[in-house]
């Protein structure tokens, strides 16, 4: 796997969605960027919120989109584009009904399997994209010892997601 200057999470803002399945990317973020003590700024000019830090003199960004999932393509790309990350280097999580409840799959490359965040981010700009970025699927439910904390708020998930409310 190359190492992951970018990880990108899709989801859909505001609270009316918070607690939908579709907002597990954003499950996801939230719990990372607990475990690592990020602060979340917003990035207006790219329609995103936006942490980052060094792990081992490596950036790392973490970015969460504030428009709706389907429309999550503009705003990766044009993060990617700005600070120059190339295909191989974007971790997307997003949600994936494929998989039992509490599974976690990584894997490189793919098309979007119907997932409308994923077919936004597939039309983009960002060369090489289906074939070398990292999609990490994830799945409504507790996991068994995962530590991911990936559950929706109504069970005990993250809280309070800040995004722009439409």
């Amino acid at each position: 796997m190359s190492a992951i200057s970018l990880v990108a999470g899709l989801g859909n803002p505001g609270n009316t969605y918070e607690p939908t399945r579709h907002n597990a990317g954003f499950w996801f973020l939230d719990a990372l960027t607990r475990r690592l003590a990020l602060s979340w700024r917003s990035e207006s000019r790219f329609s995103t919120e936006l942490a980052d830090t060094r792990i081992q003199n490596a950036r790392l960004r973490v970015l969460r989109p504030t428009t709706f999932m389907n429309e999550s393509g503009t705003p990766v790309a044009s993060i990617a584009e700005y600070f120059e990350i190339p295909a191989e280097h974007i971790l997307v999580v997003h949600d994936d009904l494929d998989l039992p409840p509490g599974t976690v799959r990584v894997k490189r490359g793919g098309g979007h399997g119907g997932h409308n965040g994923l077919r936004d981010l597939c039309q983009t700009r960002i060369a090489g994209l289906r074939q070398t970025a990292h999609w990490c699927g994830t799945s409504r439910g507790r996991g068994s010892g995962n530590g991911l904390g990936i559950d929706p708020p109504e069970r005990g998930g993250p809280q309070g997601y800040r995004g722009r409310k439409r």
